[in-house]
């Protein structure tokens, strides 16, 4: 896929002071108090935590891309209001600052994302299970605002959509290629990869994508080993719903979200078998991520393959 470039690399990075951070969000809440907080974890967006349940985000300058938009996600979160089984951040406002920077002013998610939390609940059947049935009601929403959205790039038909998984499988075979001794299939990746895009049937399913779903935004409560809900729509893109699922590599965590997927309605055949050319895909990724995982990865690839 196309690699990521910054509109204003050598643009300034300045934090915030309290008064600028609170005039911007008492435009949209005026009664509120106090900065309590600042999140410095080098994204795109600086955060500012506001009392005791808002988050302001701010587009860094520096870091302004294509595939990044507040505005998209405001969009997102709109849509996605007033829906019972769907956990998300609460859009309080949008707004652009007198420079033409992005900021917007969500609610806080209460919990711990996945990544952050000390017990082991990485492979919680639960939370793993209520995550995929979370983004089967995400992409179940009615989808033509979305997708006749410009805000929204990705794939609008199914050449854009067979581009998007040969371009993944090439960049993926060309990652492990680089890593010598990492793989000990009896196929070479390239011949994995030609196996799995001659089964993709026609991709004539797209949808308005989180794009990625995994454990850095996935929010739990860690005491009750339960799910809370998902943040961060900013890079969310039209796709096949698939490719949500398999931000979580493993063949066990993919399993789990394939249930919960599939828990109230099944999926049809196409459907099906493009999620067996995505679980290949991602079975070629956990060899560059997770090497104790191989072993599945290599068991699930003779499976779909043969």
């Amino acid at each position: 896929m196309p690699r990521d470039y910054y509109l204003q690399p050598k643009s300034e990075d300045p934090v915030w002071t309290d008064e600028e951070v609170l005039f911007h969000v008492r435009r949209h809440t005026p009664e509120a108090r106090a900065v309590k907080g600042v999140d410095e974890s080098g994204g795109e967006a600086r955060t500012y935590f506001i009392d005791d349940k808002l988050l302001l985000k701010v587009q860094r300058p520096h870091r302004v891309r294509p595939r990044t938009s507040l505005e998209r996600e405001a969009f997102f979160l709109k849509r996605l209001e007033g829906y019972t089984d769907i956990s998300v951040p609460h859009l309080v406002g949008y707004g652009r600052t007198e420079s033409g920077g992005e900021y917007s002013l969500i609610s806080q998610m209460p919990g711990k994302t996945v990544n952050r939390c000390t017990s082991n609940l990485l492979h919680s059947q639960t939370i793993l299970r209520d995550l995929g049935f979370m983004l089967r009601c995400i992409h179940d929403i009615p989808q033509e605002p979305l997708v006749n959205n410009p805000l929204f790039p990705g794939d609008r038909s199914p050449v854009d959509a067979l581009w998007r998984f040969g371009n993944l499988f090439d960049e993926t075979v060309a990652a492990i290629l680089n890593r010598p001794g990492s793989w000990s299939f009896r196929l070479s990746p390239e011949e994995i990869a030609n196996k799995a895009m001659a089964l993709l049937p026609l991709l004539d399913k797209s949808v308005a994508l989180h794009s990625n779903p995994g454990e850095e935004h996935v929010f739990i409560d860690e005491s009750k080993g339960s799910l809370i809900g998902i943040i961060d729509f900013g890079d969310s893109y039209i796709g096949h719903p698939v490719l949500d699922l398999i931000r979580w590599l493993k063949p066990e965590d993919r399993s789990m979200l394939y249930e919960g997927y599939t828990r109230k309605m099944p999926v049809d055949d196409s459907w099906n078998r493009t999620w067996s050319v995505a679980c290949v895909l991602a079975d070629l990724r956990v060899v560059l991520q997770f090497p104790d995982s191989v072993e599945q990865a290599y068991a699930e690839i003779n499976a779909i393959l043969g």
